[in-house]
């Protein structure tokens, strides 16, 4: 019922969203309401609330990883775009859930893309993957000497 409010706020009154995403029985069980709601929350322009929201969702709402991936990687998104100031944290926070959840090559990723090398090389050595760790390594001394 509350997604169906929510449908038919979106469309014919759009002024009334706010209330009804903050009013009682707002909150989600599972992840794909949680989801729904952070994407409606994106939608609208509330990005902190949305990346609150998409943070929101946890191994505890759901097992499936690739929906875990792509929540956490879209307030990733959402931070870098619209919420700079937010930016290091979110990716941060991402980074080690990502590892928590043994996705240790897109925490790696995470990781070098802000500057946390020490902890890219940690992500890549816990999969076994000893060249891209190197690749990390090189490309710091490469910076340092120029």
């Amino acid at each position: 019922m509350r997604n169906d409010a929510i449908r038919v706020a979106k469309t014919h009154a759009p002024h009334l969203l706010q209330r009804i995403m903050d009013g009682p029985g707002t909150v989600a069980d599972n992840a794909e309401e949680m989801r729904q709601s952070a994407a409606i929350w994106e939608q609208n322009g509330n990005y902190n609330r949305a990346i609150d929201a998409y943070l929101e969702i946890t191994e505890q709402h759901t097992q499936d990883v690739e929906l875990l991936r792509e929540c956490w990687e879209r307030a990733v998104t959402i931070s870098m775009t619209y919420e700079k100031d937010r930016c290091m944290d979110v990716i941060t926070e991402v980074s080690q859930r990502f590892k928590m959840i043994g996705r240790y090559d897109a925490a790696a990723e995470l990781f070098a893309n802000i500057g946390h090398y020490e902890e890219a090389v940690r992500s890549f050595l816990d999969m076994n993957a000893f060249d891209r760790a190197r690749e990390i390594v090189d490309s710091i001394r490469h910076y340092d000497i120029a």
